[in-house]
């Protein structure tokens, strides 16, 4: 958890609650002053363990309300491109490989048209976010991952607004770490490795990913606008 605190008067009656941001296991975000919120993610899975060859993803994700009591938006584009709502999650996925893209241009520049929604309190809106993605946390991982050791990465330092968020996923779940700002090192203990994965030729993969956000005001409502920028790579376990 990362709690951010802002204070408009030192005056009794003009204090106002605290904005306390939570990070999920999933890497999404609880902001408790948000209206709602809209997620510009780009994902690079590579292939292997240590090769350079990989496919880069795009993820479009938002919801409106007071989360989890979320409401429908209206329509929702994102560059032109509607975003799916199911049961009010918006949601939409581009594959770079196949020339299907959400975002534009190395900063993943998303132009976000809201319809609104006024039964459910929702204005419409338009709002372009072109803040930079958080700096690509490039690693390898070892051919083989020993259960019974702990494993540290290194990687090319990461930051942003919030900070880097580690999941370490295996055949038996996952596992995830957070830390504040910026990062180029994470270490998980073997219990954490056990707690996620099997030995003798079990799957392991790592997801590091920075968060970073923006946020703006329409028609009395705060929005946050995040970004996110995720690496991944798998081995197995010996």
């Amino acid at each position: 958890m990362l709690a951010f605190l802002f204070f408009s008067s030192c005056k009794k009656d003009d204090v106002q609650p605290p904005t306390t941001i939570t990070v999920n296991a999933d890497g999404s975000l609880n902001i408790n002053d948000a209206d709602g919120a809209l997620y510009a993610i780009e994902t690079r899975n590579y292939e292997t363990y240590n090769g350079p060859g990989y496919e880069t993803s795009q993820f479009a994700f938002g919801w409106f309300g007071k989360f989890p009591a979320i409401v429908d938006g209206g329509v929702v584009k994102v560059n032109d491109n509607e975003v799916t709502n199911i049961f009010n999650y918006y949601n939409a996925i581009g594959f770079l490989s196949f020339g299907d893209t959400l975002f534009k241009g190395v900063n993943a520049t998303a132009s976000w048209n809201v319809s609104g929604n006024a039964t459910a309190g929702v204005g419409a809106f338009t709002h372009t976010d072109n803040a930079p993605l958080p700096a690509a946390p490039t690693f390898t991982l070892p051919a083989f991952v020993n259960i019974n050791n702990s494993l540290t990465i290194n990687h090319a330092a990461t930051s942003g607004k919030l900070g880097v968020i580690y999941s370490l996923r295996g055949d038996n779940g996952d596992t995830t770490k957070f830390v504040a700002n910026s990062s180029n090192s994470v270490t998980f203990t073997s219990s954490e490795i056990k707690s996620v994965a099997v030995s003798g030729g079990g799957a392991i993969g790592l997801s590091i990913m920075g968060v970073s956000y923006t946020d703006a005001t329409y028609a009395g409502k705060k929005y946050y606008f995040v970004k996110q920028h995720q690496f991944t790579r798998e081995t197995v376990t010996q």
